[in-house]
């Protein structure tokens, strides 16, 4: 089936915005280095998932892509939620600063 290639390259490409989208509102206030100090087990469970994501989206079936897509955006709102919960501080902003800049 010709346009199946196009129809699946379109799903890959669909599931990583709504991550891209998922992750922006961690990534504009932390860092993973934050989230692993707040809690180590919950840092540990989206390293892992956001590895299932990427496999999926490199040798994975469509099904796995839309599943594990799913989870990474789940994975994204139970960290912002965490961060939120434990008052922790934003650090994002000191990426690309050097010492005592």
């Amino acid at each position: 089936m010709p346009g199946r290639h196009w129809d699946e390259y379109d799903v890959c490409v669909e599931w990583q915005a709504k991550v891209s989208d998922a992750a922006l509102p961690f990534e504009a206030r932390w860092t993973e280095a934050a989230l692993r100090r707040i809690d180590p087990r919950l840092h540990d469970r989206f390293r892992k998932q956001r590895e299932l994501f990427n496999a999926a989206l490199e040798n994975g079936t469509i099904d796995e892509v839309v599943e594990h897509g799913a989870a990474m955006v789940r994975a994204y709102v139970a960290v912002v939620t965490a961060m939120q919960a434990a008052g922790a501080p934003d650090d994002a902003y000191q990426i690309g600063r050097g010492p005592g800049a």
